[in-house]
């Protein structure tokens, strides 16, 4: 019935809204904050109609059909919308978690993206059953890899409270909120809006609860300790492990009906020592150079002719100090080949949320909230084993967002967002050797170990490149959302600024591959560990490190229109505009294109680089536009990125809808797509050889061996050749 008077509130905080029904007797509220509202309908002749409870959850359109009955306003019709809602107006398949089940369900670890697993066409993409990524050193504890409906794994669009929430590193999520601290989670996996773009695989958003006129809170402590736990049918002894999860909440008003305010925290203990570590190793045997017992015929390498070891055994006047002295530091293995040991491994987690909403007045709503979650992981690495050699330290995650609604008319509102995330990871390792404390003559830029037989399964690697990993994202958004009769028009604009600052000790202290053939002759391969006690890698590579500044610009203009054609039928059009540009070194920066130009080049910043790349400050040849000389990004960015949308959502009966729809996504590269670029010359010094001395690697080599090499040094000389 067109021109009545409909109201809809919110009675947990007093949010209240109000407009008159169109030509047609629609009418629609759009941007609603989660939660239950009351939905009255007013119009004279006619009694009042009131519809209760309504569950607004995350991402959702809800229908409400109001029939009004003749009679006198002051007598009212009463429904209770307790039954599930079927969405009508939106193309968007979702799945939607609330608080109660998220509480509730078992979690192990208390990941609120755990839930994403349980929507239809969601899936690991990690090789695993959870999806879980977060145990690498550099990640984030919480993160996921997943993949819906067959998408690639780092192609989801993670926000919290509608922010970005992304490691732009890896297009993957930072932490989410411990479940106590969360309102709602959903998952939108196909046909997203058109307010939505970048990534084309779905969307994981996660609302954190807020404070009510009604204080409200909770306390919790879950444990999980060795007295409680079977032993692994492969440990020796119980894992020792004690876990202990435990926080608060609290929420509530600081002024009724204005001002509310909701904190929460989270505190992780983990101390834990494995009963099943192992590691593959040299037997009694081989350390002596005795091979007898394997069926691999071993070749000497001086013998021209290939002659054999006697009796498989190396003499020990051939053996490589430095493979003498690194097996000192790797215990003896039992009968079956391995070296078993226990180390303890502690593991400490915090995070804490904060949230303050404010209605400012009956046209202006404010929210501003904080995230924050830590990890440490304390090592201690052990003297005399390099197999328990430690490797940890801090990741600390931040996520902060600033959101104003801005309610013109009852047709009409905006809203703006900006939200801040950043992560950084600190790792390193205590191990007390570097590769040259081995006997191994070459200048370390740290004090990791990278050694490994190709083929028997041999390494000694534990104590990884030290990292430093620092990423962050700056994001504004803008919609105006307006009702024109049947159509509610949406339209916007986000922008993304990405950071990636990159300080890793990358092969930096030698990295040596042994595969068997030094011993080997012929036909016979000869075998890896044989070729360690000889000391012979086949291949060796030593860099300067990885170090990069990358800067770079997401941004997505839309425009989108929900037309209501029919009660039962609504048809969703929409296009999005996406400029591309590749990511920036903040410093010069290679285009990545084949061939060489006649005469080479005049490099202004790289003045020994190598031949047949372009760079920034290189002139450009005859046939390229933009000026004379390359800037700071030297491939030519892609503003052609026209993405349309279209969805339609039919009601055929009653509890019953049909939705389907097309679209166009342009997905936005990992930061770490183009981490190798920094690898390779002339943005850091990199030798690789194949055979040699592992105790003297740059035996006959010695003029390459310029090591430490400063990541500022642009003018390190390179081999120059193009053909």
């Amino acid at each position: 019935m067109a021109g009545a008077k409909v109201t809809i509130v919110n009675p947990a905080t007093g949010l209240t809204r109000g407009m008159t029904t169109d030509a047609s007797g629609g009418f629609v509220f759009t941007l609603l904050p989660v939660g239950s509202y009351n939905l009255s309908v007013e119009q004279a002749g006619f009694r009042k109609y009131e519809r209760r409870n309504i569950l607004l959850q995350a991402n959702e359109n809800v229908s409400v059909a109001a029939a009004l009955e003749l009679g006198n306003v002051q007598e009212t019709v009463t429904v209770e919308a307790t039954a599930a809602q079927v969405d009508t107006r939106s193309a968007t398949l979702q799945n939607t978690v609330d608080s109660k089940r998220m509480v509730e369900l078992p979690l192990n670890g208390r990941n609120p993206a755990d839930l994403a697993l349980l929507s239809p066409g969601v899936a690991s993409g990690a090789g695993n059953n959870s999806g879980d990524v977060g145990g690498s050193n550099w990640r984030p504890r919480g993160q996921k890899e997943i993949t819906i409906n067959g998408s690639r794994n780092n192609n989801l669009r993670f926000t919290l409270d509608g922010g970005t929430n992304m490691d732009d590193l890896t297009n993957n999520n930072l932490d989410f909120p411990f479940p106590d601290a969360v309102q709602e989670f959903s998952a939108q996996t196909s046909n997203m809006g058109v307010e939505l773009g970048g990534l084309s695989g779905g969307v994981l958003n996660v609302i954190t609860k807020s404070g009510t006129n009604q204080i409200h809170g909770d306390a919790f402590w879950f444990v999980r300790n060795t007295a409680l736990n079977a032993t692994n049918f492969f440990s020796r002894q119980q894992d020792l492990l004690k876990r202990n999860q435990y926080g608060a909440t609290l929420g509530g008003p600081f002024i009724k009906n204005k001002l509310f305010g909701f904190a929460g925290f989270q505190k992780l203990l983990i101390r834990q020592a494995a009963g099943n570590t192992r590691d593959l190793t040299f037997t009694a045997a081989e350390r002596r150079g005795d091979f007898s017992s394997n069926s691999i015929k071993l070749h000497d390498p001086l013998s021209t002719s290939g002659a054999l070891f006697p009796n498989n055994t190396i003499p020990a006047s051939r053996f490589s100090p430095a493979a003498v002295k690194l097996l000192s530091l790797s215990p003896l293995p039992d009968a079956d080949g391995f070296v078993r040991y226990t180390i303890s491994q502690p593991d400490d987690g915090l995070q804490g949320i904060g949230k303050l909403d404010y209605v400012m007045n009956a046209k202006n709503n404010f929210v501003f909230r904080v995230f924050e979650s830590d990890a440490d992981q304390p090592f201690h690495s052990p003297p005399d084993n390099i197999h328990a050699a430690r490797y940890g330290g801090i990741k600390e995650s931040r996520n902060a967002t600033l959101g104003h609604t801005f309610i013109l008319n009852a047709n009409t509102v905006a809203h703006t967002q900006f939200t801040v995330a950043h992560q950084l990871a600190n790792i390193a390792t205590d191990f007390p050797l570097t590769t040259a404390g081995l006997g191994v003559q070459l200048t370390p830029q740290g004090n990791h170990i990278d050694i490994s037989m190709a083929n028997s399964g041999v390494s000694f690697s534990a104590p990884l490149h030290a990292i430093r990993f620092g990423r962050g994202s700056l994001e504004l958004q803008h919609d105006w959302s307006m009702n024109k009769g049947n159509h509610n028009l949406v339209f916007g604009m986000n922008v993304v600024r990405k950071r990636f600052n990159n300080n890793t000790q990358f092969h930096s202290s030698g990295q040596f591959q042994f595969d068997g053939h030094v011993t080997g002759f012929g036909n016979d391969e000869g075998f890896d560990r044989a070729d360690f006690m000889l000391g012979g890698f086949s291949f060796f590579t030593q860099n300067s490190g990885e170090f990069e500044q990358r800067r770079g610009t997401q941004t997505g203009w839309y425009f989108g229109d929900t037309w209501r054609v029919r009660s039962n039928l609504t048809l969703n059009f929409g296009i999005r505009y996406e400029p591309t540009g590749y990511s920036r070194q903040a410093g010069p920066q290679p285009d990545l294109r084949p061939g060489c130009e006649p005469g080479g080049h005049s490099l202004q910043d790289f003045k020994n680089a190598l031949p047949g790349l372009f760079y920034h400050g290189d002139a450009k040849p005859a046939g390229y536009g933009g000026g004379d000389t390359f800037g700071d990004v030297v491939a030519d960015p892609d503003n052609n990125n026209l993405a349309p949308r279209f969805g339609f959502a039919w009601t055929p009966m009653n509890k019953t809808s049909v939705r389907g729809g097309y679209a166009i996504f342009y997905d936005e590269p990992s930061l770490n797509a183009q981490n190798d670029a920094n690898n390779v010359t002339p943005f850091s010094y990199n030798v690789e050889y194949h055979d040699g001395s592992f105790d003297r690697p740059f035996q006959g080599r010695e003029k390459e061996n310029i090591f430490p090499v400063s990541a500022a040094n642009h003018d390190v000389r390179f081999p120059r050749r193009c053909s």
